[in-house]
């Protein structure tokens, strides 16, 4: 396993085929968690790519809020609220050519 920087693993019975690493999924979890929770999403990120395993960037709400996507197609709307005037999306459907 040496994607996980642990390539003794790769010799260990419990880990030799992909139903007994389902079948030590726990074990295994802890161990990936173990290496990845050391690096910076950035590093972890570059790892996985260079290893060609498939990943995605979980955005926090912040991020999401802060799209460029969203804001360059002026997807956001003010819309008043009990709580407040809150930012919010518009539907999918609403479209500013008509």
């Amino acid at each position: 396993m040496a994607w996980i920087e642990k390539p003794e693993l790769a010799d260990e019975e419990r880990f030799s085929s992909n139903a007994l690493r389902v079948g030590h999924q726990e074990e295994l979890a802890l161990v990936i968690a173990s290496v990845f929770g050391k690096m910076t999403a950035d590093e972890l990120t570059e790892k996985l790519d260079e290893m060609k395993i498939a990943n995605a960037k979980l955005n926090t709400m912040k991020d999401f809020m802060e799209h460029p996507q969203l804001k360059e197609r002026n997807r956001w709307t003010t819309i008043h609220s009990p709580a407040g005037d809150i930012q919010t999306l518009l539907s999918p459907d609403y479209c500013t050519r008509f």
